[in-house]
């Protein structure tokens, strides 16, 4: 199913079963010595000595031939064999079995009825059996009916009996119930840990536990879970087309941790408990909806019996307020001259009370607003004063903490400052002290130019690269360009071997002085002797990788120049294919719109003038939508139901290839990432060589962006077009890396000029100070250039890798983001 899964290590019993019910394994040699008429469990222990001691899970006591071990589940178990024999053989009367089979109870019917399967293997003789009965039994029983039959063992039918519970578990879905003693004294509310954990870990509940968190027992096809689950997820997040997505989609909104689960290719795997809870989240949700229908249900119902009960209860309030109107009319009739006379008296001494009433509420009014808005203002000046007198008070506060902060830091700082200014100034007296010290600094600077030179190599490889990009987008111009560029880095070469040339006559200069100086040292003599050999011997092997680089170079541009042709060929020979295919597509859809347009002229000439209908009208709106999706429509023209098919196959070819080409970029994205991943994971001593990796993948990075941003383009414009704005695009790239390789080179070379500098007047600095000594100047070294070194190293490393992190970021952000208008772009097409 192409999911991860680890491999469950967990403890099999089989080897235990086989020992016990294998051919010649516990049960089949008791059974054996069962049929013998001598048997005996002595004899059978000896059987079981010789046979079963090749099995691991069965050994053999140190002390005593009466008993054995056998390794269980639980732990080991040691067996006495005494009286196995007699229990095995099961001797007990037929007619007493016989009696119980004919008993009334239906239960101790079926508990003694006769098993149809015999197994001949398995089974003792009659016979034999009843010897051993009359050897224990007063008096001999007489034969019976089915004394010709054989009987069974106990081991036998305990084999059978767990062969069908074998076969009924695997052809069902059993549910397991433990019961757990909580204490072996049989006492209540006395609860054991230790025992309890004990059990369970012997009936294998633990185990098997275990086992089922560590897998995924709940396996589901994308179908059945979407049929089953569908109601946990909303109508937007569905898609028919892609069982799959929708099923993650249900997923991530119901269960958060994603390790509970894993998709397949075909099925969905769940851990334990999952399916459960999504069980229980769909009952949840059915019930949700089902008392959701209810609702409505019974509000339809209870509206109707409302609207029933309305027309009624209306019926009769029409005919009583009838009635009750025509008496009330009466009544009116009856008091209108009443009110007449009283309405005028009424009203004369209600304006009394109520002009008396609002001269009195105006006047309490107006004092209390008056209080209210004096005691306002004076909070508000009080408020006001006690702010300005905080915030007064805070400032002068804030600012002497401020100057005893700063003041402490200060000390801290000239404390800390003057520690390691006097313990640099021990280790610098120190080390100028030390010849040693001055052989190592010589080492630290051979290294350094060791790892310039490494630099310089690839520099000159990420150049080469450059070229090589520039020999891709022009034709003959561009290698003529690279040639002199590789020309150029030839005469920087021989430049820089000069200038080591100048540097190993300025040390043999020095080593002459101090022949002369020390003349009457020997072994002074034979240093300078040794170290002049030595970088002798530099030179020379400098001056060999300096001619086989050049071979490599030229070598390489070649190579390189061949590739570029097969490569550049290749591409332009697709781009032109597409652009034909797309010119085929853009002259067919203009023959479509002169078809069309003559039939929009004689409808024209045959109606007079053009009435628009509403297919006509949806139709010019679903133009004016398409447009800037790469389909040619006119907002006038009159759409047929003929050529909508034809449109959509172009758009869907169309978003086919751009959908190729997002995956093939996604491929070179996932490369560029691993080859990241891999780089990143090497020592520190491939740190320079690492930094330029990082460059060149950088490099990649953003042409993939740029190849992006072109195919987003080129959705919305025509194929030529777009083709060449790549092209010019990508020469302007690979200008400026080139720009970048040159640059780098420069500071190359001002660095070699700078340590040359600084190697010549430390020499001239060894010289002036020990003039007796016998220590070569060449290895003498100032401490701080190298820690200047190496920390501007270190911070370039750091800003690569930060500017790098940023570019996989912006990139990730594009690259979703070019998804996302392929998906609208495809959703309008559809």
């Amino acid at each position: 199913e192409g999911i991860e899964w680890k491999f469950i290590d967990f403890y099999d019993n089989q080897p235990c079963i086989d020992l016990i019910e294998t051919k010649l394994g516990i049960l089949d040699l008791l059974d054996e010595e069962c049929r013998m008429p001598k048997g005996s469990d002595s004899s059978w222990a000896e059987k079981l000595y010789s046979k079963c001691s090749k099995w691991s899970h069965f050994t053999k006591p140190r002390f005593g031939n009466s008993s054995f071990v056998l390794k269980h589940f639980a732990d080991k178990v040691e067996y006495d064999v005494s009286g196995f024999l007699e229990k095995n053989r099961d001797t007990v009367l037929e007619e007493q079995v016989n009696v119980l089979r004919t008993s009334r109870n239906k239960l101790i019917q079926k508990l003694f009825s006769e098993d149809g399967d015999d197994d001949g293997k398995l089974a003792v003789p009659k016979p034999k059996m009843r010897i051993s009965i009359q050897q224990k039994s007063a008096s001999p029983a007489p034969p019976s009916s089915s004394s010709v039959k054989n009987k069974k063992t106990v081991g036998s039918q305990f084999r059978d009996s767990l062969n069908a519970l074998m076969k009924t578990l695997n052809s069902t879905t059993p549910h397991y119930i433990r019961c757990i003693k909580p204490n072996d004294d049989k006492k209540a509310f006395n609860y054991n840990p230790g025992r309890a954990v004990q059990q369970l870990r012997a009936c294998g509940v633990l185990e098997t536990i275990r086992i089922s968190a560590a897998g995924f027992p709940s396996r589901w096809q994308y179908s059945d879970f979407l049929k089953r689950y569908r109601a946990l997820t909303c109508s937007k997040d569905i898609h028919r087309e892609d069982l799959r997505l929708t099923c993650e989609n249900i997923l991530n909104h119901n269960i958060k941790d994603p390790d509970k689960y894993k998709f397949g290719k075909t099925k969905l795997f769940f851990r334990a408990g999952q399916v459960a809870y999504l069980e229980r989240l769909r009952s949840e949700k059915l019930l949700y909806c089902c008392i959701k229908i209810q609702t409505a249900v019974r509000g339809f119902l209870v509206r109707r019996r409302y609207t029933r009960t309305l027309k009624a209860t209306n019926t009769l309030q029409r005919y009583l307020r009838g009635f009750l109107a025509r008496r009330r009319v009466e009544g009116m009739r009856r008091n209108k001259a009443a009110v007449i006379m009283q309405k005028w008296v009424r009203r004369w001494v209600k304006q009394k009370q109520y002009q008396r009433t609002r001269r009195t509420v105006l006047g309490i009014q107006k004092y209390a607003r008056g209080l209210l808005a004096r005691q306002r203002y004076q909070e508000m000046r009080r408020n006001r004063a006690a702010i300005k007198i905080q915030t007064c008070v805070r400032g002068w506060l804030c600012r002497v903490r401020y100057a005893r902060q700063r003041h402490n830091i200060i000390l801290c700082q000239s404390a800390i400052r003057r520690f390691l200014a006097r313990r640099r100034f021990r280790k610098m007296k120190r080390e100028a002290r030390s010849a040693e010290n001055l052989k190592k600094l010589n080492k630290g600077l051979e290294n350094k130019i060791i790892s310039l030179q490494q630099k310089n190599g690839d520099l000159i490889k990420e150049l080469t690269q450059q070229k090589n990009l520039i020999a891709e987008l022009n034709d003959a111009k561009v290698r003529l360009s690279a040639q002199k560029n590789l020309e150029s880095t030839l005469k920087t070469l021989r430049q820089e071997l000069q200038e080591k040339d100048n540097i190993i006559n300025e040390l043999q200069m020095g080593l002459k002085s101090l022949q002369d100086i020390n003349k009457m040292k020997e072994e002074s003599e034979a240093l300078s002797k040794k170290r002049e050999a030595v970088i002798t011997e530099e030179n020379e092997r400098i001056r060999t990788e300096l001619s086989k680089l050049e071979n490599d170079i030229v070598n390489l541009k070649s190579q390189k120049e061949d590739e570029i042709d097969q490569r550049l060929k290749s591409e332009l020979k697709q781009l032109c294919d597409e652009r034909n295919a797309e010119r085929a597509s853009y002259q067919k859809l203009l023959a479509e719109k002169d078809v069309l347009e003559s039939r929009i002229e004689t409808l024209e000439r045959t109606h007079g003038k053009h009435k628009r209908s509403s297919s006509d009208a949806s139709t010019v709106s679903v133009q004016d939508e398409d447009v800037g999706y790469a389909s040619v429509r006119s907002s006038n023209s009159f759409r047929d139901d003929t050529s909508t098919p034809e449109l959509q196959v172009v758009d869907l070819n169309l978003v086919l290839k751009l959908q190729q080409k997002v995956r093939v970029l996604e491929r070179e994205n996932h490369t560029l990432h691993s080859k990241l991943s891999e780089k990143e994971d090497k020592g520190m001593n491939h740190q320079p060589f690492n930094n330029y990796k990082v460059e060149e993948l950088e490099v990649e990075n953003s042409r993939l962006k740029n190849d992006l941003n072109l195919i987003r383009e080129a959705v919305a414009s025509d194929t030529r077009t777009g083709a060449n704005s790549a092209l010019l695009e990508l020469r302007r790239q690979a200008e400026f890396w080139q720009e970048e390789a040159k640059r780098a080179m420069d500071e190359v070379a001002s660095l070699r000029e700078a340590l040359g500098h600084r190697t010549s007047s430390t020499s001239s600095l060894a010289r002036s100070s020990y003039p007796n000594s016998d220590v070569d100047n060449s290895l003498i070294n100032e401490d701080g250039e190298l820690i200047l070194a190496f920390e501007a190293q270190k911070k370039t490393l750091r800003q690569l890798e930060n500017e790098r992190q940023n570019d996989l970021m912006r990139f990730g952000i594009e690259r979703e983001e070019l998804v996302g208008e392929l998906e609208r772009v495809r959703a309008d097409n559809d």
